[in-house]
């Protein structure tokens, strides 16, 4: 009997020797080891700055916009998202797996900010205007006229300052 039971407590010990050598601990990766560009480094340029002031700000004695942006980890096929986030407050996320290409997307993204001031492009509840028209998401991204008027105009002026 007490040999049956060493040979059972050695067995036993042997199995989880075996399950934890097959099974390796999980490692976790940092997200800035998958960029391999330093994003933190990139800040929005003169112009981007000019435009803002030129753009979007309205005259004295009108209460200015504040458009503030950050780094967020967006969906890998979102470069940028832009959000109506209060009373004349505008926040542009970035994607910092874009950083390569962070001030055409930021104007991109300015661009939206441009048509949400406006007021083309509008949100109401869960509901979304573009010129007072509901917006049909259905549309695919290269094909909405909201976006296509920001990507056209993001590649002109972000082109005319190379």
């Amino acid at each position: 009997m007490l040999r049956q039971m060493k040979f059972l407590i050695i067995m036993i010990l042997m199995i989880t020797q075996i399950k934890t050598k097959t099974k390796p601990k999980p490692q976790s990766i940092p997200i800035n080891n998958l960029i391999s560009i330093d994003y933190k480094t990139w800040q929005p340029k003169d112009f981007h700055k000019e435009w803002i002031r030129d753009s979007l700000q309205p005259g004295i004695p009108q209460i200015p916009w504040t458009i503030n942006w950050e780094y967020q980890p967006l969906n890998h096929r979102i470069a940028g998202i832009t959000r109506h986030i209060d009373t004349r407050y505008i926040l542009i996320d970035l994607n910092p797996l874009y950083a390569y290409e962070c001030d055409h997307v930021f104007m991109h993204e300015l661009i939206h900010a441009q048509q949400i001031i406006r007021g083309d492009l509008v949100q109401e509840g869960d509901i979304w205007y573009w010129k007072g028209e509901v917006v049909d998401w259905s549309i695919s991204w290269a094909n909405r006229p909201w976006e296509i008027d920001a990507e056209e105009r993001a590649k002109s002026f972000i082109n005319s300052r190379k």
